[in-house]
C-alpha cells in the first residue's frame, strides 16, 4: 500500500502497526526485518511461517493398531479393568492429561473413550471367568431413576427385582455363592428379599460365624486387655438379668 514510485525504492504502510517503511522492489529485507523484529503487534497476533526442516518432512505419524487386533484388545481390556479394580471415575478417560499420557506410552493405541469403555467393555469383561471361579459373593445392590423419572427396570416392584435378582445370579453363576445382599431400606427391596434364602450363606455359615466372634473378642481385648469377654459376662436365658463377675463394677 502506498507506493510511490512502483519500479524504484518507494515506502509501504505496515498493515499491522501502520508505520512506513522503506524498501525496494528487489530487495525486501527491510520489509521482513520489520515484521520479525520491530512490528509489536505482528509479533503477538501473526505467527511467521517457518519452512520444515529434512527431518521434519521424515517423520511419519505411527499407523494406529487395528481395532480388532489383539493388542488393541488387551490394552482395551488391562485400562478398563484397572479403572474398575481402583474403583477410579470412567470420566478421567475423556480428559485431556490422561490422553496425552496414553499417547505418550503408545501412539498407535486407539484410546479408549468413557462411553466405550461403557459399553461395552465394561460387561464384556464381566462375562469372563472371573465371577464363575470365586467361592463366595456379596451383592450390592441399588436402584434409582434417570432425570426424567423413568426407573432403571421399568417397574421397581419387589416382584421385579426379585426376577432380576434371580436371573442376574443364574447368569453369572453365583446362585449358589451369594452370602450377603446389601440394599436400602426401601419397602420394595424388604419386599424383594422376604423369603430368598442365600444358599451362599447357609454354606459359609460356620466360617462367618467363626470370623464374627473372633472380630469380637479382638475389639474386647482391645479395649481392656485384662478382661475377657467370657470371663467377664454371662448371659443367663431370656427374661433373666445377666450375670455379672465380682470384680466388674456396676457402672462397667
Amino acid at each position: 500500500s502506498a507506493i510511490e514510485r512502483p519500479w524504484e525504492n518507494f515506502t509501504a504502510t505496515c498493515k499491522h502497526c501502520e508505520k512506513t517503511v522503506r524498501g525496494s522492489i528487489k530487495v525486501t529485507t527491510y520489509f521482513t526485518n520489520h515484521i520479525k523484529d520491530k512490528c509489536e503487534t505482528a509479533k503477538k497476533s501473526t505467527p511467521l511461517y517457518k519452512q520444515p526442516t529434512l527431518s521434519d518432512c521424515l517423520k511419519v505419524e505411527p499407523q494406529k493398531w487395528s481395532k480388532t487386533s489383539k493388542a488393541q484388545k488387551e490394552c482395551e481390556d488391562l485400562i478398563v479393568s484397572t479403572f474398575a479394580l481402583c474403583l477410579l471415575p470412567l470420566s478421567i478417560l475423556d480428559m485431556g492429561p490422561f490422553k496425552d499420557l496414553i499417547y505418550k506410552l503408545n501412539p498407535q493405541f486407539n484410546h479408549v473413550s468413557r462411553t466405550v469403555a461403557t459399553r461395552p467393555l465394561l460387561p464384556n469383561l464381566v462375562k469372563l471367568d472371573l465371577l464363575k471361579n470365586c467361592h463366595s459373593a456379596c451383592l450390592l445392590l441399588d436402584l434409582w431413576t434417570d432425570r426424567r423419572h423413568r426407573t432403571y427396570i421399568g417397574a421397581h416392584l419387589s416382584e421385579t427385582i426379585n426376577d432380576l435378582f434371580t436371573s442376574v445370579g443364574i447368569e453369572n453363576g453365583l446362585s449358589e455363592k451369594l452370602h450377603t445382599v446389601i440394599t436400602d431400606n426401601a419397602a420394595n427391596m424388604y419386599a424383594a428379599f422376604d423369603e430368598v434364602s442365600l444358599s451362599g450363606f447357609n454354606a459359609n455359615l460356620d466360617d462367618i460365624l467363626k470370623k464374627y466372634e473372633s472380630s469380637i473378642d479382638n475389639v474386647v481385648q482391645k479395649m481392656n486387655p485384662e478382661v475377657s469377654l467370657q470371663d467377664n459376662v454371662i448371659i443367663e436365658d431370656e427374661g433373666e438379668e445377666p450375670i455379672h463377675s465380682d470384680s466388674e463394677d456396676e457402672d462397667e
